[in-house]
C-alpha cells in the first residue's frame, strides 16, 4: 500500500526498474502516477463497491474519467 511514501523521484524509479523486472506477481496499491505509469502492469481500479479491469494503460483510464466526469458535468440539469 503506497509504496512510494517518503521516497525521492530516483527511488521510484529504481522501484519501478524492480517491479518490472521482477518475474513474479506484483500487487500494488498506489495513488502515484509515476509508479503506475512506469511499470508494465494490469490496471484494475476499485470504485463504487465493484473492483474493474482498465483495458489500457493508465493514460487510457484518465481520459475515461475525464470523458466521464464532462458527461456528469454537461448532463447536470440547471437551476
Amino acid at each position: 500500500d503506497e509504496p512510494t511514501n517518503n521516497l525521492d523521484i530516483e527511488s521510484i524509479d529504481a522501484l519501478a526498474d524492480a517491479i518490472n523486472e521482477y518475474r513474479g506477481a506484483v500487487i500494488v496499491v498506489s495513488h502515484d502516477a509515476r509508479l503506475i505509469t512506469e511499470t508494465a502492469c494490469q490496471l484494475w481500479v476499485v470504485e463504487e463497491r465493484g473492483l474493474s479491469q482498465i483495458d489500457g494503460d493508465f493514460d487510457d483510464y484518465k481520459r475515461e474519467v475525464l470523458e466521464a466526469l464532462g458527461e456528469v458535468v454537461i448532463s447536470r440539469p440547471r437551476d
